[in-house]
C-alpha cells in the first residue's frame, strides 16, 4: 500500500504542474498510470478500480492523434487521483469515494467514444494520391533499402553516444546527416512515408544543432521510436520483394500520422520563441506591426531597445501583455533546460554526496588540530582519513566520466559490415569486454584509429572466400574486438584470422620507397619491420580503391594514439592471423606518477611505465662508439642509457662514482633514464599547457604540487625519440 500511495502522490504532483502541450509530461503521466494499475492488479481488494484506470490509459493513448482531449483528460484524472489519495489515507469514507467515482464514469465513457481513431470513423489516414510517385524499380528500391538500413544503424549507435553526451555537436551533425540522406533518397524514389518521418527527425536535430531545443532521454526515446518506425517500413519493402503494388497495400496498414503529429507538437512546444512571436501568436500584435518594430530595431543597431519595450512605447500592446509574454518565454526556457541532463547512476551520486560531507568534516577537524597545535598522532590520523576520502572521491568522479566500450564496438561492427559488403567478403565479428569502461574523451579520439584498423583487417587481412577455401580455412572470416583492464590501463586488441603480414613484401616496399637501406634490410627485427607500416605514405597494396592503397590510415592510427598517451604493437603469423594490441591509460586527468628531480625542476614519470629504480655504479656503463650510445649491463641485459639532463636542457648535479637510474619499459624494450633525485610516488593531476609545450615532444603536460610549484609530466616515447634523434645528429656530425 505504501508504494501505491507514493505513486499516487507523484502522479498528483505531475498533474498539478502540468502545462498544456507538454508531451513529455503526458508520457510520464501515462507511465505513472501504468504503475498504479499494476499495484491494483496485485491487490485483490482493488480489482474493481482497475477498470477506471484502464479507461484513462485508453484515453491517454489517443491524445497524440486528438489533442482536443488533453484538458478534459488531465482535469478528470486529477479529480480521481485526489479522491484515491483521500480514500487511502482514510480522509473520506468509502461511500463518498464511490459516489465521486460514479460521477466520473459517464464523462470518461463520453471522452473515450469521442476519441475514436479516424479510421474507425471511415476517414482514411492516407490521401488517395499519397504513393502515386512511388517508383516501380526493384533494383533502385533494393539499393535504397540497404543504404537506409546502414544509415539507421549508424544513427542508432551514435544516439547511444549522444545519450551520455547530449551537447556534443559532432554527434548531432552525424545523426542529422544520416536522416538527411534517408530523406533525400526516399523523396527521389517516391517513398513519401519514409521521407516525412525522416524529415521530422531531421527538423528536430536542426533545432538541437541550433541550441533551440535540448535533448533529454525522453526525446531520444522519441527518435528511437521513429527509427523503429522506419525499420518497419523498410522491412515491408523487403518482404514485398520491392514490388510496387504489394508495398503500397502494406504501407497503408502502418500508421505514421500519430508519430508525425507527436513530432510536430514537440517541435512547436519545446522551442524557445521570441517575445514578438509570442505576442503575435496570442493575437496581441499584428504581423505587419511586428515587421515595423523589427525594422526599427535593426536600424538602431547595437544599442537597440528590447522589442517588448518598443511595442509598449508605440502603444501597440499593453505592458501586462509583454509581462505575460516574458513569463511564457521563461517557462519555455525552463522546460528546455529540464530536458538537458547528465546520466549518472543514483548509487554513484549518493556516494559522492556522502563523501563530500566526509571531506568537509575532515577539513574542519584538520583546521582545528592545526589551530590548537594538538599532538602529532591525532593530526596524522586526520590526515590519513582526509587522504582516504579524497582518493575515494577521485576514483568515483573519474568513474562518472567513464563510458563502456560496447557502444564503440557497435559502431565498428557497422563499419566492418559495410566494408565487407563493398569488397564481397563474408565476415563475422566477435566482441569481448564491451562492459570495460574508458574515459569518454579518450573514446572520442579512439574511434578513428580503430576504424582504420578494422577496415585494414577487412581489406588487407581477410582473404576472399575462394582464397580462404583453398587455404583450408572457413569461407567466412573472423575479426575479434577485445577490451580488458591490464595493470593501470586498458588493453584493446583488434585481431583477424586472415593472411597475416608478409614481412618480405613489407621490406621490399620499404626499399622501393627509400625508407630502408639495402644493407640494413636483412638485419631488421620483427618489430622494426612492423613499425614500417605506421610510416606516412606506406602501403603494400598495389591497387588504389575506395577502401585503401593511398598510404594513409596506419600513420593516423599511431598519431592519434600518441595524442592520448597510447601505444600500438603488432603481432602476426603469415597465413594465420594479424593482431594489433593497443595500450591506453584509464584516464587523461589523473595518473600515478614517480616524481623525480632533474636539474632545477621536478619531472614525473607515469608510474605504469616504471620497472625499477636502481643505483648504478659507473663502471657498469659501456660506450658503444659505432652507435654513439651508452649501454648499461643490468640483470643479464644491455639497456640503453638516456642522460635526461642533456635531453631536457637541465644542469647536471655533481657526478660521482654512481648515478641514480629510473628503468622504464616502452614497447617491450627497457631504457635507463638518469635522474638526480627521487621524490616518490604521487597521484598527479595533469594540466594541459597548450601552446607552451609545442615543440617539446618529451612533455605531455604539467602539474601543480601542494607547495604551489610546477612539475612536468614526461612522455616516455617522446623522450626516447628525442634521445635517438640527438644520437643520430652526433653520428652524422662525426662522419662529416
Amino acid at each position: 500500500m505504501k508504494a501505491l500511495l507514493k505513486n499516487l502522490k507523484t502522479l498528483e504532483r505531475r498533474l498539478s504542474s502540468y502545462v498544456p502541450g507538454d508531451v513529455i509530461a503526458l508520457a510520464e503521466i501515462r507511465e505513472l498510470l501504468g504503475e498504479v494499475r499494476r499495484e491494483f492488479e496485485r491487490t485483490p481488494s482493488l480489482k474493481k478500480l482497475e477498470g477506471v484506470l484502464v479507461t484513462f490509459l485508453q484515453i491517454s493513448d489517443r491524445l497524440a492523434s486528438d489533442p482536443g482531449l488533453e484538458a478534459g483528460f488531465v482535469e478528470l484524472l486529477s479529480g480521481v487521483v485526489s479522491d484515491l489519495i483521500l480514500f487511502f489515507t482514510r480522509k473520506i469514507e468509502a461511500k463518498t469515494f464511490a459516489a465521486h467515482l460514479r460521477s466520473f464514469i459517464p464523462r470518461l465513457k463520453e471522452m473515450l467514444s469521442s476519441s475514436a481513431p479516424r479510421e474507425e470513423k471511415g476517414r482514411p489516414r492516407y490521401p488517395s494520391d499519397y504513393f502515386d510517385a512511388l517508383v516501380d524499380d526493384g533494383r533502385l528500391l533494393s539499393q535504397f533499402f540497404h543504404e537506409a538500413s546502414d544509415h539507421l544503424n549508424e544513427a542508432q549507435y551514435t544516439l547511444l553516444d549522444l545519450e551520455y553526451d547530449p551537447t556534443n555537436k559532432e554527434l548531432v551533425n552525424d545523426i542529422f546527416r544520416n536522416f538527411h540522406t534517408i530523406k533525400g533518397s526516399s523523396a527521389f524514389l517516391g517513398l513519401r512515408n519514409i521521407e516525412e518521418v525522416s524529415h521530422r527527425i531531421e527538423d528536430l536535430f536542426v533545432l538541437v544543432r541550433d541550441d533551440k531545443i535540448f535533448l533529454s532521454r525522453d526525446l531520444i526515446d522519441v527518435v528511437f521510436y521513429g527509427i523503429e518506425l522506419i525499420r518497419v517500413l523498410l522491412d515491408i519493402m523487403e518482404t514485398s520483394g520491392f514490388e510496387r503494388e504489394k508495398m503500397t497495400q502494406a504501407f497503408l496498414q502502418v500508421d505514421i500520422f500519430t508519430y508525425l503529429h507527436l513530432m510536430e507538437r514537440i517541435l512547436t512546444e519545446y522551442t524557445v520563441k521570441k517575445i514578438g512571436e509570442i505576442l503575435q501568436e496570442e493575437g496581441k500584435l499584428k504581423p505587419e506591426d511586428l515587421h515595423v518594430l523589427l525594422e526599427r530595431q535593426e536600424k538602431e543597431g547595437g544599442e537597440r531597445m528590447p522589442l517588448g519595450k518598443l511595442a509598449v512605447e508605440e502603444r501597440l500592446v499593453m505592458p501586462e501583455d509583454v509581462v505575460g509574454a516574458l513569463k511564457k518565454q521563461q517557462d519555455q526556457r525552463a522546460k528546455a533546460r529540464r530536458l538537458g541532463y547528465v546520466k549518472v547512476s543514483n548509487e554513484k551520486l549518493n556516494m559522492l554526496i556522502d563523501l563530500v560531507g566526509e571531506l568537509v568534516i575532515h577539513q574542519s577537524m584538520l583546521q582545528q588540530h592545526l589551530l590548537a597545535e594538538e599532538d602529532r598522532e591525532r593530526l596524522d590520523r586526520t590526515l590519513t582519513s582526509l587522504e582516504t576520502t579524497t582518493s575515494t572521491i577521485k576514483n568515483l568522479v573519474l568513474s562518472l566520466g567513464m563510458l563502456p566500450m560496447g557502444d564503440l564496438f557497435n559502431r565498428l561492427r557497422v563499419a566492418i559490415r559495410h566494408t565487407a559488403e563493398e569488397l564481397g567478403k563474408a565476415i563475422i565479428v566477435d566482441t569481448e569486454g564491451e562492459e570495460t569502461e574508458l574515459d569518454r574523451n579518450m573514446l572520442e579520439v579512439l574511434y578513428d584509429p580503430l576504424l582504420h584498423l578494422v577496415r585494414n583487417a577487412v581489406d588487407h587481412g581477410i582473404e576472399s572466400p575462394e582464397e580462404r577455401e583453398k587455404a583450408g580455412k572457413l569461407r567466412v572470416g573472423k575479426i575479434s574486438l577485445r577490451a580488458e583492464h591490464r595493470g593501470s590501463g586498458i588493453q584493446i586488441v583488434v585481431e583477424d584470422d586472415g593472411r597475416g603480414i608478409d614481412r618480405k613484401k613489407v621490406v621490399e616496399k620499404a626499399l622501393l620507397l627509400g625508407l630502408v637501406r639495402k644493407e640494413d634490410a636483412g638485419r631488421m627485427s620483427e618489430k622494426e619491420v612492423y613499425d614500417l607500416l605506421f610510416l606516412p605514405g606506406f602501403s603494400t597494396k598495389e591497387r588504389v580503391d575506395t577502401t585503401s592503397g593511398r598510404g594513409v590510415g596506419m600513420d593516423v592510427v599511431k598519431k592519434n594514439l600518441e595524442s592520448i598517451h597510447g601505444r600500438v604493437e603488432v603481432e602476426s603469423e603469415e597465413g594465420k592471423f594479424t593482431r594489433f594490441i593497443i595500450g591506453l591509460p584509464l584516464t587523461l586527468a589523473i595518473i600515478d606518477g614517480l616524481v623525480t628531480v632533474i636539474g632545477k625542476n621536478r619531472y614525473i614519470f607515469p608510474f605504469g611505465a616504471v620497472e625499477e629504480i636502481a643505483v648504478i655504479p659507473r663502471d657498469r656503463l659501456r660506450m658503444e662508439e659505432d652507435q654513439n650510445a651508452t649501454l648499461l649491463f643490468h640483470r643479464g641485459r644491455h639497456i640503453p642509457v638516456l642522460f635526461s639532463h642533456r635531453i631536457l636542457g637541465e644542469e647536471r648535479h655533481e657526478e660521482g662514482d654512481s648515478f641514480l637510474g629510473v628503468l622504464v619499459l616502452h614497447e617491450r624494450s627497457s631504457y635507463c633514464v638518469v635522474v638526480d633525485e627521487i621524490v616518490g610516488k604521487q597521484e598527479v593531476v595533469i594540466k594541459n599547457l597548450g601552446g607552451l609545450l609545442s615543440g617539446y615532444r618529451y612533455l605531455s603536460g604539467g602539474t601543480i604540487f601542494g607547495d604551489g610549484s610546477i612539475g612536468f609530466v614526461l612522455d616516455i616515447q617522446g623522450l626516447i625519440e628525442e634521445a635517438e634523434a640527438g644520437s643520430a645528429a652526433k653520428t652524422v656530425l662525426r662522419e662529416v
